[in-house]
């Protein structure tokens, strides 16, 4: 019976996407920076490009900022536990996806190698805009920049139309997954040219509720709060300062997969990240140059985690703090006509504190041990970039970049001594793109990227789904060539993008059965044997060649006033030339379609969407060996979604109803299933 219901509702909501529809924004005529680090269209940008808007966030009631992501074309959102998640582009995650913060790296020295979870700590409702770029970005971020970049850039204060101005929110949201309590308040204004935004909230989240029989999940609930402040000046027209705050503390966050499938007790708390910048924007011409922008920034990353053995006494306690300092400098100059030039400056440092107690339950008795990294560890990063944006007329142009990096890692390892090394990399992209008729733009590129190893890759001594990961010095940067090519339509009636892409990886670090002091394994106790709970030994090597492949569509489509129809496809294919296997956590190709109806004038909306993931059984012997991954791969899902609701000037009412047919489904690598059916409420006062 619940087959055949489910089956209607299925008839029901494609009936409702293939409606005629019709509106009246067009995506590809937003101005986005991310792509060039200049404002520009996004259909003019050489590069396949996404945006996820803060009306979009707020009408989807997405409960964190992965989240928000998990619909954008070419991303896969895995999630390890609740109160986590990590974004793939074109196949990688982890450090080989950079992630900016209003410009300013979010990754930092300690990036593991696979999914992480620092994505979360930011707070989705300080977003203003998300820009998702797909592919190497090397030139213009630096390392890390081997899958894509997205740089998640927060709300300011904007309106300065009236002299003196104030208006606030208060913000309640619902989730019946996971029992979800968030209360929010927020004000903006300003007095003449000095203005303000301030947010903070706090949310509270119960054990979530999986599809099907999957029930109540365990070790899934936690807690959090977040607060946002930025002050800006505008001295003139021409120029703009930015003082930026942002706070946020996960508390008692588990790792869900550890505690099903390890026995062992894992829970972060607190998962804390604190950031302070000063950013300035200026147009006063010179010489030498049209604009200038610069930011100082300053980043404090905490994270403490609790580890116990279910059959153990011992409660491993480890506490990793990453303070982060950074420089940026760019400047932009008009040559001629043709000629934009792009140059900048970039110093990053990175400074890390690290401990572990271990304690007895038993006795009381507590032991200072090594950190997951040495403690004083130090990671600096210089960049140096050329670009050049050429127009050969008023319908093409080449996009030409160059770029000169040195990463250096200083730190003392036990066995090895002191180590200082440095990473050097020159990386370059050649872009076209030209409007080859009226709305119809084709783009096409060769790009590098790289990845300097980091304190993870070469100090790290901590636990992984592989074993017990050991310093590994010695290790070469990992390096990619990147070709594609695409269209980008852009008419009255429908616009979208299409992508095709080949991307060619070298000195992939992989890890590998390796010794530490003498031993195959940890020898904890110190007494030679391999005892229940000592893990085996793991290093990283420079040994993988592998390539990806794949292609990515988006679009929407307009007929009539009041309906739009929208949707995206992605594919990737990946294969790991050395081992002769596929590549480690590709993700399976992934569809989804939707209908939206809104009449222009009207409070009233509403969207139905189906998300289709395809199952993934191209499998690596580590996918196999995951936990997290099923014997015979992760099997295919689609859900059924409804959204709407009601807005005015004063207030908002949004409505989600998620996986109304109650699917049992698991995002392929994720430590846990996804929310059964759920009913989420959004409300919105603004006075």
């Amino acid at each position: 019976m619940k087959h055949r219901i489910s089956f209607a509702i299925s008839r029901v909501f494609l009936a409702l996407l293939i409606l005629p529809i019709k509106v009246t924004a067009n995506t590809l005529d937003e101005i986005v920076i991310t792509g060039s680090r200049i404002e520009e269209p996004a259909y003019e940008v050489p590069q396949s490009i996404s945006t996820v808007t803060r009306e979009e966030i707020a009408k989807n009631n997405y409960r964190t900022t992965p989240e928000a992501l998990a619909n954008t074309t070419g991303v896969l959102v895995q999630k390890t536990a609740h109160g986590q998640g990590s974004p793939f582009i074109r196949g990688l995650t982890g450090k080989q996806v950079l992630i900016l913060v209003d410009g300013v790296r979010l990754n930092n020295a300690t990036f593991r190698f696979g999914p992480n979870q620092y994505l979360a700590t930011i707070d989705p409702a300080s977003i203003d805009k998300i820009e998702v770029v797909r592919g190497p970005g090397s030139v213009l971020y630096g390392s890390d920049a081997l899958g894509g970049v997205i740089n998640i850039i927060t709300r300011k204060r904007m309106d300065y139309y009236l002299p003196t101005a104030q208006n606030s929110e208060l913000n309640l949201a619902y989730g019946s997954a996971d029992n979800e309590q968030t209360v929010r308040i927020a004000s903006e204004g300003n007095v003449d040219n000095i203005g303000y935004w301030a947010g903070a909230d706090y949310r509270n989240f119960d054990a979530l509720r999986g599809g099907g029989e999957i029930g109540t999940q365990p070790y899934t609930g936690y807690d959090e709060y977040h607060g946002n402040v930025v002050l800006s000046v505008l001295p003139d027209d021409d120029q703009r300062l930015d003082l930026i705050f942002q706070y946020t503390r996960q508390n008692d966050v588990p790792r869900t997969d550890k505690f099903i499938n390890s026995n062992e007790r894992r829970i972060f708390n607190p998962q804390e990240r604190r950031f302070l910048s000063l950013q300035w924007d200026s147009s006063i011409k010179n010489p030498a140059l049209d604009r200038l922008r610069t930011s100082i920034s300053y980043q404090l990353q905490h994270e403490a985690l609790e580890r116990q053995q279910f059959t153990s006494t011992t409660v491993k306690n480890y506490d990793d703090k990453v303070s982060s300092t950074s420089l940026l400098l760019q400047a932009d100059k008009a040559l001629n006509t043709k000629n934009l030039l792009s140059y900048g400056f970039e110093y990053y440092r990175d400074r890390v504190k690290s401990a572990r107690v271990d304690s007895d339950t038993v006795t009381g008795i507590s032991t200072n041990k090594r950190g997951n990294f040495p403690d004083g560890s130090k990671y600096s990063m210089i960049g140096l970039y050329l670009q050049d944006e050429y127009s050969i007329s008023d319908l093409s142009a080449i996009t030409a970049g160059i770029r000169y990096s040195a990463n250096n890692a200083k730190t003392i390892l036990s066995r090895f001594g002191k180590l200082d090394e440095t990473y050097k990399n020159i990386t370059g992209s050649l872009r076209w793109s030209g409007e080859i008729n009226d709305g119809i733009r084709l783009f096409t590129g060769i790009s590098q990227g790289f990845r300097a190893p980091n304190l993870d890759d070469i100090a790290v001594l901590k636990s992984t789904n592989e074993g017990e990961d050991v310093p590994s010095p010695g290790l070469k940067s990992e390096e990619s060539i990147n070709y594609e090519v695409g269209l980008k339509l852009n008419q009255h009636d429908w616009h979208g993008t299409l992508t095709a892409f080949y991307s060619d990886y070298a000195n992939l670090i992989d890890r590998r059965p390796g010794i530490y002091q003498g031993l195959n394994f940890i020898d904890d106790n110190g007494n030679s044997i391999q005892d229940l709970g000592e893990d085996n030994v793991v290093q990283k090597f420079n040994v993988g060649e592998a390539y990806i492949y794949g292609i990515e569509l988006d679009g929407e489509f307009n007929l009539n006033g009041d309906w739009s129809s929208f949707g995206n496809i992605s594919w990737a294919y990946g294969q790991n030339k050395t081992d002769a296997e596929p590549l480690s956590r590709i993700p399976p190709a992934k569809l989804m379609i939707g209908s939206r109806w809104k009449i222009k004038g009207s409070p009233w909306w509403l969207e139905s969407s189906v998300e289709f993931n395809a199952k993934q059984n191209r499998l690596s012997a580590r996918d196999e060996s995951d936990p997290r991954i099923p014997d015979k791969g992760t099997p295919g899902y689609s859900l059924l979604n409804l959204r709407g609701g009601w807005h005015d000037d004063f207030q908002s009412i949004d409505i989600a109803l998620n996986n109304i047919t109650d699917r049992k489904y698991k995002v392929h690598g994720s430590g846990l299933y996804g929310p059964g059916h759920e009913i989420k409420l959004n409300y919105l006062h603004r006075f």
